[in-house]
């Protein structure tokens, strides 16, 4: 009950960003159009568009979410917080664009002629910038998330709040401790330092037989010899 109630904060603290986001002004007026006022987000590009151009750039393979209907992970609204259009406008239309030579597009044939040099011929594009940025949205997101997007405050939260609550069923109760004290069947760190002797096996070995009775022992077995050569 508890985390579903957390879970429905934490939904509309999204939503309210989002919104928050939407009146900066590089994102009062849609990325693909001339249309004022847009509430869609192209999820792919971190962008925000109008309901025309929401269904032209599923036709280009992008998705998109309703602001007003749709729910925001923490992920997406991280990438969100580091996009929008004003950068959106530097990776996609930097390298060669010009608003005089390529007007906004109007109807929605020339949206799609407009998308198809933006997004498919990259006619535009800058390259490095689309990396660079690329590479930093994710690894904030890494920083910050989870694989399965929790946020990794939050899994470490819900992981001492459960082990609370085993030990409230009778499980042992895993508390934070301060680093010189060591609980119990936890190893501590190995110490490689070199004062620290390793001791080898002892190996048994067969005793070694002198030289002086090696040479007692060869003498004795030429004697025999010599004894039965004579008889």
């Amino acid at each position: 009950m508890a985390s579903s109630i957390l879970l429905k904060k934490q939904e509309e603290l999204n939503a309210r960003l989002v919104r928050d986001l939407l009146r900066l002004p590089e994102n009062k007026k849609c990325f693909d159009c001339p249309t004022k006022s847009p509430f869609f987000v192209n999820v792919t590009l971190q962008t925000f568009i109008c309901s025309r151009c929401s269904g032209l750039v599923r036709e280009v393979g992008h998705r998109v979410k309703s602001i007003s209907a749709s729910k925001f992970t923490g992920p997406e609204l991280t990438a969100l917080e580091h996009g929008g259009n004003g950068i959106a406008t530097k990776i996609w239309l930097s390298c060669g664009y010009n608003a005089v030579d390529t007007p906004e597009p109007e109807s929605d044939g020339e949206v799609r002629a407009f998308m198809r040099q933006k997004y498919y011929e990259k006619k535009w594009l800058n390259r490095d910038l689309a990396i660079s940025h690329d590479l930093f949205v994710k690894n904030r997101i890494n920083e910050l998330f989870t694989e399965e997007g929790l946020p990794k405050q939050q899994k470490q939260q819900r992981q001492r709040r459960s082990t609370i609550e085993n030990s409230n069923n009778g499980s042992p109760m895993m508390v934070d401790m301060p680093q010189h004290q060591r609980v119990k069947n936890v190893p501590s760190p190995l110490n490689l330092s070199s004062t620290n002797k390793v001791h080898q096996p002892t190996i048994q070995t067969a005793p070694l037989m002198t030289v002086r009775k090696k040479k007692r022992k060869a003498k004795k077995k030429n004697l025999h010899l010599c004894n039965t050569k004579c008889t």
